[in-house]
């Protein structure tokens, strides 16, 4: 996983999954500036085999979450065009990157199709 400021946590738990949405969703630093916002809009969870595909669910502080669906972990050829979901909570993302650790990728794939994701 990396959050917001780019730090990257292996193996995160159910603490550090919140942390970094609570970074997105609960700005505490009312000295922050829209340009620090623009610098570190999102955080990612990676999640994939060694030797299989990638995949990658990214939200942003406006609650748009992308999915990808890369073939290997070099991030070189796309399996799928990335799909996105707006006005995700941070509940929302929080279940969906609990998904992918549990490598619940179809349930992924369905809930990030096109169309039925809510545009």
């Amino acid at each position: 996983m990396t959050g917001r400021f780019g730090s990257d946590v292996r193996n995160p738990c159910k603490d550090d999954l919140r942390y970094a949405l609570d970074q997105l969703f609960n700005e505490a630093d009312p000295d922050i500036s829209q340009a620090a916002y623009e610098t570190h809009p999102d955080a990612r969870l990676r999640w994939g085999q060694n030797n299989g595909p990638l995949f990658v669910l990214t939200v942003n502080r406006h609650g748009r979450m992308t999915f990808e669906q890369w073939a290997g972990q070099a991030m070189d050829e796309v399996m799928a065009p990335p799909c996105h979901r707006d006005n995700v909570s941070a509940e929302d993302a929080l279940l969906f990157w609990k998904m992918l650790i549990a490598g619940d990728i179809p349930d992924l794939q369905q809930i990030f199709e096109p169309h039925t994701a809510p545009r």
